[in-house]
């Protein structure tokens, strides 16, 4: 049977919200956020008692904004597209904590929260996935990934595992030293780092199977033209 056509703008815009309520319900459950977006999660929860406006969207923009820098000094390149991606972060930021408002209406309950960790790995799952597949740069965590794999030609496996341990160390790092004790790091960080590769894996080969990607608008060749 034929496949229906998903087109890549629509799986981007999808694959967006999916990763923002993932994360909203993961901040939600408060049983540990993964390993990638704990320190700006961290940061949230440390300065948003003194600037109410600080929230995980806005310090998603902090974090990613210093993940920019970081990755100039280290490639000693400036590219396009390390731009082009932080309007995701834009985006997915403000789709986060539209989420989080939604999120707040949640009941405290132990079994609630079990249940909305458990749907927040398999969310933020199908949306990496997802995002995988557009023309559009993804979040700048993935293309700093790449970027360093492609400056010294090293293993991605090897280059993505050492990037999650960086973040989750930085993550406790500052929970320590800002709280004396974790916050927002705890069993669920664990289980996520163990589940989420595999099920973006997964997902992406669900998709594959069901979908047939088709871009809407001819702006790949600006997005994938851009160094």
């Amino acid at each position: 049977m034929k496949k229906p056509i998903l087109y890549s703008e629509v799986a981007y815009l999808i694959g967006v919200l999916l990763l923002s309520m993932g994360n909203s319900l993961s901040a939600y459950a408060d049983l540990g956020v993964s390993m990638v977006v704990a320190p700006a999660y961290v940061l949230h929860l440390a300065l948003v008692d003194v600037f109410p406006w600080f929230s995980f969207g806005v310090a998603e923009y902090a974090v990613q904004a210093l993940v920019i820098v970081l990755l100039i000094l280290m490639t000693r390149r400036v590219k396009v597209r390390f731009f082009i991606s932080f309007c995701t972060t834009l985006l997915y930021g403000a789709a986060l904590d539209a989420c989080m408002l939604v999120t707040a209406w949640l009941p405290s309950l132990v079994a609630v929260r079990v249940g909305a960790y458990v749907l927040s790995i398999f969310l933020c799952s199908a949306g990496v996935a997802l995002l995988f597949t557009p023309y559009f740069p993804p979040g700048l965590y993935e293309v700093f990934v790449q970027e360093i794999v492609g400056k010294w030609n090293l293993k991605l496996g090897v280059v993505k595992t050492v990037y999650d341990i960086g973040s989750l160390l930085v993550a406790v790092a500052m929970s320590l030293l800002l709280f004396g004790t974790l916050r927002g790091i705890g069993v669920g960080t664990v289980v996520c780092a163990f589940l989420n590769g595999t099920l973006i894996h997964l997902f992406g080969k669900l998709y594959n199977r069901l979908f047939t990607f088709r871009d809407a608008l001819p702006w790949r060749g600006f997005f994938e033209g851009k160094k």
